[in-house]
């Protein structure tokens, strides 16, 4: 019996390989990142839907897109999250999420409510939140770009362990030098 060279079994295994993954983005399976994603391609346009949502509190809901946008819409206070305690409604994202938008009408991001959350890159704060809770961005490694409001309060640590740290407590504001940061 004659052998198959290796290259030809490694070029038939990528085949099987690539065809699974695309019938699973086909079918909205979950890929590898455990997101159940939705796409249709239409020509040039490619149409991204919502792949994961919920609510924090009565008046607060959040959705997720296929792009790893998370955003938090609603009114109110963002709740605070304890400790260690990864009980934040999109937590199991967190590997997913690179852009936040926290849209006007939420008044206060809680604690810890993105805390660790290592893919994070940029957060876009709506302008009526008025405080961002403590800790409520450390650990956010990736994070480089954050657009806030002018008079916002950061609490103790809000964006501690961020690239965006520094920068952002070097602008002078009344709000940072009553906060306890």
């Amino acid at each position: 019996m004659k052998k198959l060279p290796l290259y030809l079994i490694v070029l038939v295994a990528l085949i099987i390989i690539i065809n699974g993954f695309a019938s699973n983005k086909a079918s909205g399976k979950p890929d590898a990142g455990g997101i159940t994603t939705d796409h249709q391609k239409y020509g040039a346009i490619h149409i991204v839907t919502q792949v994961a949502s919920g609510a924090c509190t009565d008046t607060i809901s959040w959705k997720l897109d296929g792009n790893g946008t998370l955003t938090v819409s609603g009114s109110g206070a963002v709740p605070d999250y304890e400790k260690g305690a990864k009980n934040q409604p999109w937590n199991e994202y967190w590997k997913s999420i690179t852009d936040l938008v926290v849209e006007d009408g939420i008044t206060r991001i809680g604690n810890r409510a993105f805390q660790g959350f290592r893919y994070l890159e940029s957060a876009v704060i709506g302008q009526d939140v008025i405080a961002v809770g403590e800790w409520a961005f450390q650990n956010c490694y990736a994070l480089t770009q954050v657009d806030l409001p002018p008079s916002i309060k950061l609490e103790t640590g809000a964006f501690r362990s961020t690239p965006v740290e520094w920068e952002i407590l070097s602008v002078p504001s009344e709000a940072y030098a009553n906060s306890n940061y």
